[in-house]
């Protein structure tokens, strides 16, 4: 999957009132336009209270590097 830009979620969430969990951001995210990709990555990061946004791209950026390593040993398993 691709990663959405941080300056798109920026955008998105600029207006956001902190602390926030994650179902308040994928609720506000998606109430400001954010398309169907970067809703479904903001659904990925840990459900915890987040106090900015540059907290969310963090987790998003976390969340993102996670799961390139399981796409990775899948691979590597895949080609033995």
């Amino acid at each position: 999957m691709a990663n959405v830009e941080s300056t798109h979620i920026e955008g998105w969430l600029k207006d956001m009132k902190w602390p926030a969990n994650r179902s308040e951001i994928v609720a506000f995210a998606q109430r400001q336009g954010a398309d169907d990709q970067a809703v479904s990555q903001l659904r990925r990061i840990s459900d915890q209270s987040y106090n900015s946004v540059s907290e969310v791209v963090r987790a998003l950026g976390s969340s993102q590097s996670q799961g390139q390593g399981d796409q990775n040993r899948a691979g590597s398993r895949n080609q033995h």
